[in-house]
């Protein structure tokens, strides 16, 4: 999963909502930069651990083909299918097939790209798929709340400990509680994600 979008992913937690949850005074930094680079990285590993990117977004997926006519996808929400390519990985030549009968099936709790048994895609030469689609929660859903109050714990770890953003090979170690937030909103498709 590769963010594509043209602009900046959206912070989905500012600095003057972090200051007033975790109650930093305006002393104890300059400026918010550091609180926005703590948050941005904090939304990035809860983004991860939990399959749930926080605001609509392009994002795109390389998988084998072919094979398969049902894809689940690794993360929640879909909410558009934007584009379809497949590629001959020996050659390079590439293909954009029709997307007529391709749906998005329950794209809100186990979303999965279906392809129609008559799909034009299954007649060119191809071993890759390359998906893109629209994934990000809208705002004020349940989930969003639990993983703003995750990326705010994590940040607040984080700014406590001293870590400096971009300084470990090794994402540090999440407190107990943002874990506990994280599991209770984790997605996690099925194990079998491709069917014939």
């Amino acid at each position: 999963m590769r963010y594509i979008g043209d602009t900046d992913k959206v912070q989905a937690v500012s600095a003057a909502e972090y200051r007033r949850a975790t109650a930093v005074l305006e002393g104890d930094l300059s400026d918010d930069t550091e609180i926005d680079a703590l948050l941005q990285a904090a939304q990035e590993a809860v983004e991860t651990a939990t399959g749930r990117p926080l605001a609509p977004g392009a994002y795109e997926f390389t998988v084998p083909f072919p094979g398969w006519r049902r894809w689940y996808f690794p993360c929640l929400p879909v909410t558009a299918l934007d584009d379809l390519t497949l590629f001959e990985t020996d050659t390079g030549d590439a293909a954009v097939p029709d997307l007529t009968g391709v749906r998005i099936v329950r794209g809100s709790d186990e979303p999965q790209l279906l392809l129609p048994s008559d799909w034009d895609g299954f007649d060119v030469e191809a071993d890759t798929l390359r998906i893109q689609a629209t994934i990000g929660a809208v705002a004020g859903s349940p989930e969003t709340k639990t993983l703003k109050r995750a990326i705010i714990m994590v940040a607040k770890q984080w700014f406590i400990d001293g870590v400096s953003v971009g300084e470990h090979d090794a994402m540090p170690q999440l407190a107990f509680g943002a874990l506990r937030l994280i599991k209770q909103v984790r997605y996690r498709r099925p194990f079998t994600f491709c069917e014939a």
